[in-house]
């Protein structure tokens, strides 16, 4: 949709207490986002089978999601930690679909 949640599934890592950004990159390289704070919702599961792991929500706008050339998108979580510590997971990739109508729509 042009609305989606994108969830990151962190392993081995409590963020909720973390500061964390968020950063999608388009196709092109040309349109950045970049979400922290109250944008994202981040909880922690210390009780999953197969071991700790932090969900990072990440909600984008049609404004935002619009923006976005079609093709991979590549995706990045950074996050401090209460030490000061800054860190970078590995890239990640989701696909762009392009959309006929370019514009935002909304409810009337």
């Amino acid at each position: 949709g042009t609305t989606p949640s994108l969830p990151f599934k962190i392993p081995g890592v409590d963020l909720t207490t973390a500061t964390v950004f968020v950063t999608i990159k388009d196709s092109q390289r040309k349109n950045e986002i970049t979400k922290s704070g109250s944008e994202l919702i981040v909880t922690y599961n210390s009780e999953a089978e197969g071991g700790e792991y932090s969900l990072v929500l990440c909600q984008l706008t049609q404004e935002e999601t619009l923006k976005l050339h079609s093709g991979e998108a590549v995706c990045q979580i950074r996050f401090i930690d209460n030490q000061g510590q800054a860190y970078a997971t590995v890239k990640a990739t989701v696909n762009v679909s392009d959309v006929l109508f370019k514009g935002v729509i909304a409810h009337e």
